[in-house]
């Protein structure tokens, strides 16, 4: 939120209200326009109370990328399941081939998703959604929230979400 209000009284947003900053770019601000449904999504991301958010390059190998991110919110479970799976469902219609597995690790339910060239696994643990391209990853940063290795015992690293033990 406080981004939000800041952004409305920066100095790039009034250029962007200009009428010379509109006649810039008609053509990607018409596209703009006819694709609001970012802001809806904004919005309703907003109402899940976001608070904390990171996004992490674990590895390039082969030219292979492997991300791992998340967010912390103070909104419901359902809310944030529901936002999230609004927003994959156009991604998966797009591939017929993607397959959807469930699998129990610890005590958490990770959902993947593969669609041969991409597999993306997600979890939602106490008020964190987590996501990566890399299963290993995911599970390592579970075992560090649940404080299930070493590291975690000592602190939290840069970045990585607060640890809580479970009761």
């Amino acid at each position: 939120n406080r981004t939000a209000e800041h952004w409305h009284g920066s100095v790039i947003h009034a250029l962007w209200n200009e009428p010379t900053g509109q006649e810039w770019l008609p053509e990607p601000l018409a596209k703009l326009a006819q694709k609001r449904h970012g802001d809806e999504t904004l919005a309703e991301f907003l109402k899940l109370k976001p608070t904390e958010a990171f996004l992490a390059l674990t590895s390039i190998e082969n030219n292979d990328p492997k991300f791992l991110g998340g967010f912390h919110y103070e909104g419901s479970e359902a809310d944030a399941r529901s936002l999230i799976e609004k927003r994959e469902a156009p991604l998966l219609a797009k591939s017929g081939s993607a397959k959807r597995e469930q699998i129990v690790y610890e005590d958490h339910r990770i959902e993947t998703v593969n669609t041969g060239r991409f597999a993306l696994a997600t979890v939602h643990d106490r008020h964190w959604f987590f996501a990566s391209n890399d299963l290993n990853s995911l599970k390592t940063l579970l075992d560090r929230a649940d404080r299930r290795t070493a590291e975690a015992t000592r602190g939290t690293m840069p970045g990585a979400p607060p640890v809580t033990r479970r009761p």
